[in-house]
């Protein structure tokens, strides 16, 4: 979601739905994609462990659709040339 800021996503503002879905997504790919702990997000982003599980859910219910899939797997694609790209500079 191009149109959203990084902070936006970090801490979506009240009534921004994208940016609340932005921030399901990036939670839903740190898990599935990137083998990130329901536990560690949990305790690194200071939320509850039912509200990341709520997200994780939402975005597997969004999955059943194939547009969002599709959607889905090209942010994810992107999100994981992003690591791999930070991981040779380092």
């Amino acid at each position: 979601m191009p149109h959203l800021s990084a902070e936006d996503i970090a801490a979506p503002p009240h009534q921004w739905f994208d940016a609340m879905l932005a921030r399901q997504i990036a939670l839903h790919i740190s898990v599935h994609e990137f083998g990130v702990s329901r536990k560690r997000l949990s305790r690194d982003l200071r939320r509850n462990r039912a509200s990341i599980m709520n997200a994780l859910r939402t975005v597997d219910d969004r999955l059943l659709s194939p547009d969002f899939a599709r959607a889905y797997a090209d942010m994810a694609a992107r999100a994981r040339k992003v690591l791999r790209k930070a991981k040779e500079k380092a």
